[in-house]
């Protein structure tokens, strides 16, 4: 994208035509046009202008032509703005939403055995039921740079890192397992479900009852829907430095 391009959409998300920015702008909607064709550019004055009605930095325009990266869009600047002004008990509503839907996407995408999935994170603070978010790049990075992960990283469909204590002793946080999609388990075969919109890891006992990585039954019939198998743990690498 170039100037112009960033120019269109910043005026489109401002649900602003081209006439009605000129007219604030007291320049002809033509003059607009020619500014998104990359026909011509603005002078200061316009420019300065563009700047405060559209809510933009001079970053954000000419990143391509500096060669630079916002690491931000337009909607993700007029959202961050809008969570600056909010108080904290808002921000951690909005926090709280932006981590369903996001664990939502991820479930659907998981059912749907994605091959866009790559490395993900299980929140598991208190108890064996836990989150799904995606994980941040830096963790990403260290556990792929730990001997002889890359060599067997091919193995598992993802992996997913152990955010929290709820799987000690067996799991401790940090802990990154391997997983592959399927549709059952073998007996004592460790797998990951979706169990009423939580995550959980357990496997299936002689007697057909599941067990949870703490040793504790886990009462599946209870639950509104029935549990729904992602996949089978495959490998596994302990958090050490």
């Amino acid at each position: 994208m170039d100037f112009g391009d960033r120019l269109r959409e910043a005026r489109q998300s401002n649900n602003l035509t081209q006439k009605e920015l000129a007219d604030i702008l007291g320049i002809s909607p033509n003059c607009v046009g020619n500014y998104e064709r990359g026909e011509s550019f603005p002078r200061q004055k316009y420019l300065y202008d563009i700047f405060k009605l559209l809510g933009l930095d001079a970053n954000y325009l000419f990143q391509d032509a500096l060669g630079i990266d916002t690491g931000y869009w337009f909607e993700e600047r007029l959202l961050l703005s809008s969570y600056r002004t909010m108080d904290k008990r808002t921000r951690k509503l909005m926090s709280r939403i932006a981590s369903m839907e996001v664990e939502k996407i991820l479930n659907e995408r998981m059912l749907a055995k994605s091959p866009d999935l790559d490395f993900l994170c299980f929140i598991c603070d208190d108890g064996v039921y836990g989150h799904m978010a995606i994980a941040a790049d830096e963790d990403k990075m260290k556990f792929i740079e730990k001997p002889g992960v890359v060599k067997n990283f091919g193995r598992a469909d993802f992996h997913l890192m152990i955010k929290g204590n709820g799987m000690e002793p067996r799991f401790e946080d940090g802990t990154v397992l391997g997983i592959n999609y399927a549709q059952e388990l073998a007996e004592k075969q460790l797998g990951l479900f979706n169990a009423d919109g939580y995550a959980v890891f357990a496997y299936r006992n002689t007697a057909g009852k599941y067990i949870s990585v703490r040793g504790e039954r886990l009462s599946f019939e209870l639950n509104e829907k029935k549990p729904v198998l992602y996949g089978r743990v495959v490998t596994g690498y302990p958090n050490k430095n």
